[in-house]
């Protein structure tokens, strides 16, 4: 069975033309299902209203309730010069989109959108060859549940609605799209801007957090910052290094 069926209709935000349906398997996989036919140029969007299998860091799943943000979009090719600084350039414009509406947020490396100690947000970069691939999901109305693991360590998921903001979603992708579009060739032509800009909004910075999946890296270690490459610098008791991935959780009160 096709990836999309009869309810994918054109539309058009931001001057730019993408694809809405209803309901998918997840806005990537739709996403590289249409490039594969020549069907989304850059800049191009896929969005759902709720997704099936949406997918997140690690493959993990990200819950899609309906009136929620989900959504996929092509980046230019040459956004490749970005390469690891691409998630973190994505979650400052998640962050600089959410202060034109007084929410203040946070980005918890690598990929996650704060509000407080409430997730809100997420991204997830995919690349195939020269084509690069940013899906976003923004919870605009409904916070899913929060798992067992995740309230033991005093995340969980939240939503804009908590901070006041009413909007649909097709709104605030707008919003999104137009600081993809304004930022992402900016912050291609200087990337030390994307570290810069993160260190300002860097979640737990100078806090000891609990480190996971990282490798070798496994344990207590205080965040000092964003190196050049995007990794983040930690200090533990083996010293000051820098991860390449993993997965942050403060560590219980």
């Amino acid at each position: 069975m096709s990836l999309y069926g009869s309810d994918l209709v054109p539309e058009e935000i931001g001057g730019h033309q993408g694809h809405r349906t209803k309901t998918c398997s997840s806005t990537m996989d739709l996403a590289w299902d249409l490039a594969g036919r020549n069907l989304l140029p850059e800049f191009a969007f896929v969005r759902a209203e709720t997704q099936t299998h949406g997918r997140g860091q690690f493959g993990r799943t990200w819950v899609s309730a309906p009136g929620n943000l989900f959504v996929t979009v092509r980046l230019p090719d040459a956004a490749e010069i970005l390469d690891t600084l691409l998630p973190l350039g994505l979650g400052l414009i998640l962050v600089q989109t959410l202060e034109t509406l007084r929410v203040p947020a946070r980005i918890k490396w690598p990929n996650d959108i704060l509000v407080g100690l409430s997730k809100v947000g997420g991204i997830l970069v995919e690349k195939r060859g020269p084509v690069i691939m940013a899906g976003l999901g923004v919870n605009i109305c409904f916070a899913p549940e929060s798992s067992l693991l995740e309230n033991f360590f005093h995340i969980k998921s939240g939503c804009l609605a908590e901070s006041g903001v009413n909007l649909e979603a097709s709104d605030l992708w707008a919003l999104v799209l137009e600081q993809i579009k304004g930022r992402i060739p900016r912050m291609m032509s200087d990337p030390l801007t994307v570290v810069e800009d993160t260190g300002a909004v860097l979640a737990f910075q100078g806090e000891t957090m609990v480190l996971e999946e990282t490798g070798d890296s496994d344990g207590p270690g205080r965040i000092t910052g964003i190196d050049a490459q995007g990794g983040l610098i930690i200090e533990t008791i083996k010293g000051i290094r820098s991860i390449r991935r993993g997965r942050i959780v403060p560590r219980v009160v």
